[in-house]
């Protein structure tokens, strides 16, 4: 009967080693590094910047909600106060980068009712099912420009080349209904 392996989560393990952590990442950041814990981004998050519109201090705000969100089913609650000393930021000025990302549909900020001292209520979660649905999305885009670049490359025709023969078409398109 095979033995049952306990289950590693590098999240709370304070014992990182070569078995837990890919041997390429331990190379690469070292065995100390990886002992502070890791957060995994979906490297289109980091290309999303542009796309998303979104200011350099929002994207570092986002990076920080994410590297709070722990749980697929749990929404993360990092305070603004968390957040602001993180990257830097007045508590104000992290409140409007808050609301900027909410107005963009990246975050929903959920009240969490009978957790704090004051008004009885503590730091709001924030949900991130937006910005999975906008990443998805966006990788569905970019996926299909690079089947398309591929597609064009087996042909040996470049995208500028496209691009070329488009405007030429709508040219000669404009020059026929004259």
């Amino acid at each position: 009967m095979a033995e049952d392996k306990p289950k590693i989560d590098p999240q709370t393990d304070e014992n990182v080693n070569d078995k837990q952590v890919d041997s390429q990442t331990i190379k690469k950041w070292g065995k100390q590094v990886m002992k502070q814990r890791f957060t995994i981004y979906p490297r289109i998050l980091m290309q999303s910047m542009v796309h998303f519109e979104l200011k350099p201090g929002e994207f570092l705000v986002l990076l920080q909600l994410v590297e709070h969100w722990w749980r697929w089913d749990e929404n993360p609650f990092p305070s603004v106060k968390t957040l602001a000393d993180r990257v830097g930021f007045k508590p104000r000025h992290t409140q409007d980068i808050l609301k900027s990302l909410e107005k963009k549909g990246l975050i929903k900020r959920v009240p969490r009712k009978g957790l704090g001292t004051s008004n009885n209520q503590g730091s709001n979660s924030f949900d991130l099912s937006g910005l999975r649905e906008k990443l998805t999305a966006f990788s569905k885009k970019v996926e299909a420009e690079e089947k398309r670049k591929n597609e064009l490359a087996k042909l040996n025709v470049t995208p500028e080349y496209v691009k070329g023969l488009q405007k030429r078409a709508e040219k000669a398109t404009k020059k026929g209904s004259d």
